[in-house]
């Protein structure tokens, strides 16, 4: 979902972020995942440092609260 208001840009939060190709913790972030994306909520696919594809809303990535894709066994707890 994109606003009309800020060029194409995508809106969250009353302000056009995009985060794709930056680098959040283990997370690079592909894209905007489309297919969960709703609501005023935006989700970004991610592709993991050891290779797991997840979805992580863009509050999160923001915040720093997921930098990871979760994998317990496959990242150690900071």
């Amino acid at each position: 979902m994109v606003c009309k208001y800020c060029n194409g840009g995508v809106y969250w939060n009353n302000t056009k972020e995009d985060f794709s190709g930056r680098q959040i913790g283990e997370l690079h972030v592909i894209g905007l995942d489309e297919e969960k994306t709703k609501n005023g909520q935006y989700y970004w696919a991610c592709e993991c440092s050891c290779g797991n594809i997840v979805s992580v809303s863009s509050s999160k990535l923001k915040s720093g609260k997921k930098t990871t894709c979760g994998g317990q066994y496959r990242h150690k707890a900071p």
